[in-house]
C-alpha cells in the first residue's frame, strides 16, 4: 500500500492498467477483420499476424531507446503510434473495407504496442522503488495491467453490441485509441527520479 504514496508509482500503475486494456483488445481484431471483410468465421485470426509481425521490433528497439532517453518518451511515442493505428483501423480501414488498408492499421497496432507494453513501466516502477523490492514492484505492475484486461473486455463488446454493424466495431476501436491518449495523459505528470536530481 505504500506505492500509493508515491506519485510516479500512482501513475505508472495507472498507465499500466491502460495498457492492459490495449492489449485485450487484440482478442476482438478477428471478429472485426471477418465482419469488415466480410470473411468466414474463424479467418480473421490471420490478421493478428500483422500485430505480431511489428511489435516484435518494438522491444528490443524500445530497450536501447530507454537506455538514452528515459522510459516516458519511449512509452508516450509508442502510446501515440499504436493510438493512430487504431484510429486509422476505426476511420480509414472500417470505412473503406479493403485487406491492404487494414493490415496497414494493425501493423502500426503492433509497432506501437511493442514499444509500449512491458519494459517502460517495468523500467519504471523499478527506478522508483528499491532493489529488494524489485519482484514485488514487477508483480504488482503485472497484477494491475490483468486488472485492465479483465475490464476492458465488458467494455470494448459493450460498445460493439450498442452500436449499429460496423458502427459499433468503430466506437471500440476509438475507444481503445482513447486508453492510449488517458496513458499519455497520465505520463504528463510523471517524473523520473534519476533524471530529475541530474538537473
Amino acid at each position: 500500500m505504500e506505492y500509493f504514496h508515491n506519485r510516479a508509482i500512482v501513475v505508472t500503475m495507472a498507465v499500466s492498467f491502460f495498457i492492459g486494456c490495449c492489449i485485450i483488445s487484440m482478442v476482438l481484431v478477428p471478429e472485426f477483420a471477418e465482419f469488415a471483410m466480410n470473411d468466414p468465421a474463424g479467418s480473421g485470426g490471420y490478421y493478428l499476424l500483422a500485430i505480431g509481425i511489428t511489435s516484435l521490433f518494438g522491444p528490443p528497439l524500445g530497450g536501447k531507446l530507454i537506455d538514452h532517453l528515459g522510459p516516458k518518451p519511449v512509452l508516450i511515442g509508442g502510446l501515440a503510434v499504436e493510438a493512430i493505428g487504431y484510429l486509422f483501423t476505426a476511420f480509414v480501414a472500417a470505412v473503406h473495407p479493403s485487406p491492404g488498408l487494414l493490415v496497414i492499421g494493425l501493423l502500426l497496432i503492433g509497432l506501437g504496442m511493442g514499444f509500449a507494453m512491458g519494459a517502460p513501466t517495468n523500467y519504471m516502477i523499478l527506478e522508483n522503488t528499491r532493489a529488494e523490492e524489485a519482484s514485488s514492484a514487477i508483480a504488482t505492475i503485472t497484477l494491475v495491467r490483468q486488472v485492465g484486461t479483465s475490464i476492458a473486455p465488458a467494455i470494448l463488446v459493450g460498445f460493439i453490441s450498442q452500436g449499429t454493424g460496423m458502427v459499433g466495431y468503430q466506437q471500440m476501436l476509438a475507444c481503445v485509441a482513447v486508453f492510449c491518449a488517458i496513458s499519455i495523459a497520465l505520463m504528463a505528470l510523471y517524473r523520473s527520479p534519476e533524471r530529475s536530481s541530474r538537473r
